[in-house]
């Protein structure tokens, strides 16, 4: 009766690693992600992972008029390399921010300018996870 009941167990973490690495490789642009969670709303971006290689797109920021929106952000590296880029309109359009190879840390990214503005992340490698919310 156990070696039944460990079989089903074994069977059951596999398809949940195999789900879990599935989910991590969504999202935009040309990215591999490893055993991921991410959480995103139109106001945050979060993702914690095992391994993230490539670029993903993160979220669009409307700008009006006078307006500035000041990004929280959080970084934990455990190891590889992560840049944060924030661009007008869309990835190949004006760079207003760039930070490469961003080691643990707390900091705020801010943005002024009427536009629309696209965060996106780069990374080699990186092990860690990302936090980023604004108002």
């Amino acid at each position: 009766m156990r070696r039944k009941n460990s079989g089903k167990l074994i069977i059951t973490a596999a398809l949940m690693l195999m789900l879990a690495i599935i989910n991590g490789c969504s999202g935009g642009f040309s990215n591999s992600v490893t055993v991921s969670r991410e959480f995103n709303t139109p106001y945050s971006l979060s993702m914690s992972y095992m391994k993230f290689n490539g670029s993903k797109m993160g979220e669009y920021i409307n700008i009006p008029e006078g307006g500035t929106v000041e990004i929280r952000t959080v970084v934990i590296t455990e190891g590889g390399e992560l840049s944060i880029i924030v661009s007008r309109e869309k990835k190949e359009g004006e760079v207003v921010y760039r930070a490469d190879n961003i080691k643990t840390s707390e900091f705020t990214i801010t943005i002024s300018g009427k536009g629309q503005y696209l965060i996106w992340f780069e990374a080699k490698d990186h092990r860690g996870e990302y936090h980023l919310d604004w108002h």
